[in-house]
């Protein structure tokens, strides 16, 4: 336990897969005070750890703050386990249905350019047999 809150806190980045940047975003605070905070060693305030919790509902703050205990809660990782590997069959039908809307309106505008092309036909025919 003696390591830090900030040593975590690095460790909670790295496991997000988040850059320094995103991260920051993702907690909804600059990154200049993430920066400073983890450079400084100094302690996250409020904002910081209000962030972290309310974007990470899967982690254990009492292992955050106080270094007890594991990262994540094992209720919440089993669920979000599940969550993330429903958001991938999600995004796998979604590019199904997307290769399929493509496919659509690839011909919607193949069919577009038919009914142009009969229209201008149907068009000629009617102007040689009015003449």
């Amino acid at each position: 336990m003696t390591r830090n809150i900030n040593t975590r806190l690095k460790e909670l980045i790295e496991k997000t897969g988040y850059s320094m940047v995103d991260f920051s975003k993702k907690i909804d605070v600059s990154r200049q005070t993430l920066y400073y905070m983890l450079a400084k060693d100094a302690k996250p305030g409020y904002e910081v750890i209000h962030g972290i919790a309310s974007n990470f509902p899967w982690l254990n703050l009492r292992w955050l703050i106080t270094g007890e205990g594991t990262m994540e809660l094992e209720t919440e990782r089993r669920t979000n386990e599940e969550l993330r590997n429903e958001i991938d069959d999600l995004r796998g039908s979604l590019e199904k249905h997307q290769a399929k809307l493509d496919g659509m309106e690839a011909s919607i505008q193949r069919k577009e350019k038919q009914i142009d092309e009969l229209l201008s036909l149907v068009t000629k025919l009617v102007e040689k047999g009015s003449e």
